[in-house]
């Protein structure tokens, strides 16, 4: 007898917050670059869990343009 597979994908929805490893995972950026960013005032925490703050989904765009950004400066050098 064959097992049964199924797929699976994960949806989140527009609502959907990220801890601060979780944001720099999706963006594919270092978590120490999304701190610098917070601390610049242009990522801004929406919730906080405990002692971690939440970020919202809507901000990961602006992490990859900033991220490329840098990259497009690292190769004019």
């Amino acid at each position: 007898m064959n097992p049964r597979r199924y797929e699976m994908a994960l949806l989140r929805d527009a609502r959907s917050h990220l801890t601060l490893e979780g944001l720099a995972s999706s963006a594919g950026i270092h978590p120490a670059l999304v701190e610098r960013l917070i601390e610049s005032g242009l990522v801004e925490s929406v919730e906080w869990a405990g002692a971690r703050p939440l970020f919202d989904v809507s901000v990961i765009p602006r992490l990859r343009a900033v991220q490329c950004q840098n990259d497009l400066l690292r190769s004019r050098l």
